[in-house]
């Protein structure tokens, strides 16, 4: 008779259980851009915002199942600080969904406002990165979405803006965009799709041009999480296409790719969006427009997804904001305040700041005087939950004879 060992019996019935176990326990949920809860269905173009209630992908990043989330969770688009107008309706140069009408005339002809994520610059899924994902994983273009802007040359052709020379681009600041989130996030992905263009044809370009992105919201900060060749992103604000000549294919020329913004309890992200002029040196006459009866520009997309936090967004339920310790203790414990229940998968942690800078406090249970702030932490994620009021601790002393220090007596 063969001989099985406890062991292999063991790794027998670990491996019978794991077959049976749905890969989506092994997913992590991401909140995403997808159609449904109310999001946009019609064209523009239009100023008016745009706002998009995020689902949440049980599992991603392998599978594409959306189901609704709560707290209901929005990011809100708009359009602020416009520096070019034009004659066309909508008479701004940065506008959402709209596209080109060389063969209408001047006016702006109509795009989807929330368009799947190749419907602009046609990037591929390993373009892009989701929460709770590795790099080039968790977007599917066929299923995510995105809002859809459209820049129109036409502003820069009416009022004589200035062009590119050869071997010098040119750039024109057009308008700031902002990202309104209903409630307090951390670390949001932004995704950008399809940011190039060109006038003309190939080797008979008239220009070429790109939007470029600049982070102005002060106290954040960019890191590159994947993306085509020519996204990029030199420092820790600024999203520009190093394509020596901007078009409109993802890898020739346009860029697309995710970036996060970098920061806890955000409510706002502001972009000033720039467009970048190219001269093509193809022997061709330069121009933002090809006649007084064109509308040319470049349809290119964003959008965000973010990490389920399993810390949630409420501040750790404190029954007071000050402590002092008892005699003969010349300490405190931070946790005997704490009244609320910790997030499943998350920990109560405590720091000497209001923004968790720095390292966690070490002995929370034995606490010296000071302020402090406590925080729900989700390691998984690397994200806290809102900041609880500061608590004070105040240390009495303890006399000799309280804490026992003081040498017998001889009688």
């Amino acid at each position: 008779m063969k001989k099985i060992t406890l062991k292999n019996n063991i790794r027998y019935l670990y491996i019978l259980f794991v077959s049976f176990i749905p890969s989506s326990i092994f997913a992590q949920a991401t909140l995403e851009f997808t159609s449904g809860a109310g999001n946009p269905t019609g064209n523009g173009p239009t100023v008016a915002n745009q706002v998009i209630t995020f689902q949440k992908n049980t599992n991603n990043p392998t599978g594409n199942t959306f189901t609704a989330y709560t707290p209901t969770t929005t990011a809100m688009f708009s359009l602020t600080n416009q520096q070019r107008t034009m004659i066309p309706s909508p008479n701004v140069g940065l506008m959402f969904g709209g596209t080109t009408s060389n063969s209408t005339g001047a006016v702006v002809n109509a795009f989807t406002l929330f368009p799947l994520v190749n419907g602009a610059g046609a990037p591929t899924n390993t373009i892009f990165t989701s929460g709770n994902s590795s790099a080039g994983t968790g977007i599917d273009v066929t299923a995510n979405r995105n809002v859809a802007l459209y820049l129109s040359l036409r502003p820069l052709y009416e009022n004589g803006a200035a062009l590119p020379t050869v071997g010098n681009p040119i750039r024109h600041q057009y308008a700031d965009l902002v990202i309104t989130f209903n409630r307090a996030v951390n670390n949001p992905i932004i995704h950008f799709s399809g940011c190039g263009g060109s006038i003309g044809s190939a080797g008979s370009y008239n220009i070429n041009f790109t939007p470029e992105f600049e982070l102005i919201t002060s106290g954040l900060s960019l890191t590159r999480l994947s993306g085509s060749t020519e996204f990029s992103v030199p420092n820790s604000t600024e999203i520009l296409n190093s394509a020596v000549l901007p078009n409109a294919a993802t890898g020739s020329g346009a860029m697309s790719g995710s970036v996060m913004v970098n920061g806890n309890n955000i409510t706002s992200v502001t972009f000033r969006v720039y467009i970048k002029g190219v001269h093509p040196n193809q022997g061709q006459a330069l121009y933002w427009t090809q006649a007084i009866t064109s509308q040319s520009g470049d349809v290119f997309t964003m959008g965000v997804s973010l990490s389920d936090c399993l810390a949630g967004t409420t501040a750790p339920s404190l029954s007071g904001t000050t402590i002092t310790n008892t005699c003969p203790t010349t300490t405190v414990d931070l946790n005997s305040i704490h009244t609320g229940t910790t997030p499943s998968g998350s920990s109560l942690v405590w720091f000497t700041n209001n923004t968790h800078t720095g390292a966690a406090y070490a002995t929370p249970t034995a606490a010296t005087a000071g302020t402090y702030y406590a925080f729900y932490y989700d390691s998984t994620n690397n994200c806290y939950s809102s900041a609880s009021n500061a608590v004070i601790v105040t240390v009495n002393t303890c006399s000799a004879v309280c804490t026992g220090t003081t040498a017998p007596g001889i009688q």
